[in-house]
């Protein structure tokens, strides 16, 4: 099998099992359609098995300790719901309709803290309808 994306990767995850979660702009991986977002088994070959869809560019991956896969980029929807530029998935890949959260633009950078408390970063000015803007010095 073919295992290149056909456009940008821009984000990439290592699970515990040594597959690897990937996001960016492509539509394809090898020959198989995986828009946004794929995720490769221990070899490099494609985990067909994961199948979220996604209707734009993925540009951050994290994972929890639980294992679920935070996702942030210029989306605004997952698996038909709205989730504009920040979402949740379950190991299978399946949205985690639990989580609630959502940008005003897109989310460039995530990372998990040893709290569990998650930092966001990006080109947004709200988080969850409030304001998130910082002033010059």
């Amino acid at each position: 099998m073919d295992s290149n994306a056909n456009g940008g990767v821009y984000a990439l995850a290592l699970q515990p099992d040594g597959k690897i979660v990937i996001g960016g702009f492509f539509g394809t991986f090898g020959l198989e359609a995986q828009p946004y977002i794929a995720r490769l088994n221990s070899d490099g070959t494609l985990d067909t098995s994961f199948d979220p869809v996604i209707n734009n560019s993925v540009r951050a991956i994290t994972l929890q300790p639980d294992g679920r896969i935070l996702i942030g980029g210029e989306f605004n929807q997952v698996d038909g719901q709205i989730n504009p530029g920040l979402a949740r998935l379950h190991t299978d890949g399946s949205l985690d309709s639990s989580f609630s959260s959502s940008t005003n633009s897109c989310v460039f950078t995530l990372a998990v803290q040893a709290d569990g408390r998650i930092v966001v970063g990006g080109m947004f000015t709200q988080l969850d309808g409030q304001d998130r803007i910082v002033s010059g010095a």
